[in-house]
């Protein structure tokens, strides 16, 4: 694979979205809800099927099919660079309003919601959900001075001893909130130095950076999720920039790169459980070829599964979701559930079957109060 040579660098009038404006990417918002709704699933899986006392081979299936929180996270910020580059492609590369203006759009979209699912979390803490249980949640009830500081500043994650307080899935939010500032650099490499060259130098300079720093200080930094946040931008124009290098492999079989990719992680997990930086980028290759693969229209029953109303409709408040789901499930595991928790594998599906229907009726309501009207309602959304 070549680039264009500098006498035919790409311009920003060569990069185009080939769909109407108001088409609404259904499956996105479904593939949203499903991440928002694993990672319930999986913090649930957390709070009830502990290592030391799995027991029988259908407890143990489902202790590993929900093993995979961290990868679900990987995900949505995938779906995140990828959802952010549409409406840049559709106007020419360019960041509509410029880099300012981008800010404030992703602030008021992203930072109230938060800051209310953090009161949210402390008053369930302070009257409901405040002492300890042995649980996952523990790590969520100091409310220090210093937790509750690096919380509103949104770099909680930079400071291990408060990352978990309050909300401990919260920590991807004040990480996500950093990249976005990197995102008007993104737009402006691609269009200066093409898709492909930009790429290679993000991910290179977010993966030097994460081992340096790993090295001298003994602290590993979630800059890698820079480099994956940009693989989603570039499955964005994989999928929909006519780009002459992208497109030129629009019609690769995504699908087989898929199923190779998941295979070569799945192998990779389980024969090295301690999640390496193989595991990461096998899953981040299989994320950017899932993204571009199921941009392709679709008849198929699992293309018509993620765009469906139901699904998508969910995915619309997969934000609230996520920001909210490990206080009540706390609140269910440690009230009307409490009975079933000498009985792990029972408790865990009642919590799938009862408790996620729960989650997202309360999850809407949050959505309506403190979500929906700091929302974007364009057809193609942002987040």
């Amino acid at each position: 694979m070549t680039e264009p040579s500098a006498d035919n660098k790409e311009t920003p009038q060569s990069v185009a979205i080939p769909i109407d404006s108001k088409t609404h990417l259904a499956y996105l918002d479904g593939l949203r809800a499903l991440a928002a709704l694993y990672v319930f699933l999986y913090h649930a899986r957390c709070q009830t099927l502990l290592p030391g006392k799995i027991q029988g081979l259908f407890e143990l299936i489902t202790y590993h099919v929900f093993a995979y929180g961290a990868e679900a996270v990987t995900l949505f910020i995938m779906l995140s660079g990828f959802c952010l580059m549409l409406p840049v492609l559709k106007n020419q590369c360019v960041l509509r309003g410029g880099a300012l203006h981008f800010f404030k759009k992703r602030a008021k979209r992203i930072v109230p919601p938060y800051y209310f699912a953090i009161v949210f979390s402390i008053v369930l803490i302070y009257f409901f959900i405040g002492h300890k249980t042995g649980s996952e949640w523990d790590s969520s009830i100091s409310v220090t001075t210093g937790g509750l500081i690096t919380h509103i500043l949104l770099v909680q994650d930079l400071f291990p001893r408060y990352q978990g307080e309050i909300d401990h899935p919260l920590w991807s939010i004040s990480l996500e909130w950093r990249i976005y500032f990197l995102f008007p650099l993104i737009v402006y490499l691609w269009r200066t130095h093409g898709p492909v060259r930009s790429t290679l130098l993000v991910c290179a300079a977010s993966l030097i950076i994460t081992a340096v720093v790993g090295h001298f200080f003994n602290y590993r930094p979630s800059i890698q999720y820079v480099a994956i946040f940009d693989l989603g931008v570039l499955a964005a124009g994989l999928a929909y920039s006519n780009d002459a290098v992208l497109s030129a492999h629009r019609n690769r079989p995504w699908k087989l790169f898929t199923a190779l990719f998941f295979i070569a992680f799945i192998y990779f997990e389980w024969t090295n459980p301690q999640k390496n930086a193989e595991c990461t980028t096998l899953f981040a290759l299989f994320g950017l070829c899932f993204l571009v693969a199921a941009s392709k229209p679709v008849t198929s029953a699992g293309g018509r599964f993620l765009g469906s109303q139901a699904l998508a409709f969910i995915g619309t408040f997969s934000y609230s979701i996520y920001l909210i789901h490990a206080p009540l499930l706390q609140m269910l595991v440690q009230y009307p559930l409490h009975a079933l928790s000498e009985r792990p594998m029972i408790l865990f599906w009642v919590l799938a079957l009862v408790g996620t229907p729960i989650i997202i009726a309360i999850s809407y309501v949050f959505h309506r109060l403190f979500e929906r009207p700091f929302m974007n309602t364009k057809p193609i959304r942002e987040v």
